[in-house]
């Protein structure tokens, strides 16, 4: 598997959402145990730029919890959409991920999207691996056309 599907994830949330803040951070904010050390994001002519570093782990808390707000807003429109188009609810999409795709993602950037959940969780949104692998461009018709 190629780096594709975390950073498609990081775009994909990035570019939906458009949510500007300014964002620096040190190594113990927020309880994150020096994860977040490194990382920051900041906004710029209606792009965000996140900047991200460490073991697959960190990586992926650092992305949760940097771009938590557009990741949520991502599932809360993405939930609804697809249900509509697609005549299947989330229920439908999460199984899927779990039994089908799971099991072709690198360990490597599994402990990454685990890293994720675990950023969003500090930011408060209730989100777990299987709602992030179902979001993946190889689930979303219109993305992956």
């Amino acid at each position: 598997m190629s780096r594709g599907f975390p950073c498609a994830l990081l775009v994909t949330a990035a570019l939906l959402a458009g949510v500007e803040r300014n964002v620096a951070l040190a190594g113990d904010e927020a309880g994150g145990s020096g994860r977040l050390r490194g990382s920051h994001r900041f906004d710029k002519d209606g792009w965000t730029y996140v900047h991200i570093e460490g073991p697959p782990e960190r990586l992926g808390y650092q992305h949760g919890y940097l771009l938590t707000a557009e990741i949520n807003d991502f599932l809360r429109v993405l939930k609804p959409y697809l249900e509509k188009s697609t005549k299947r609810d989330w229920n439908f999409y999460r199984p899927a991920a779990e039994m089908m795709l799971w099991i072709g993602i690198d360990p490597e950037y599994q402990r990454e999207i685990d890293g994720i959940v675990e950023g969003l969780i500090a930011k408060g949104v209730k989100a777990d691996r299987w709602d992030l692998v179902a979001i993946s461009p190889s689930t979303i018709p219109s993305i992956s056309r």
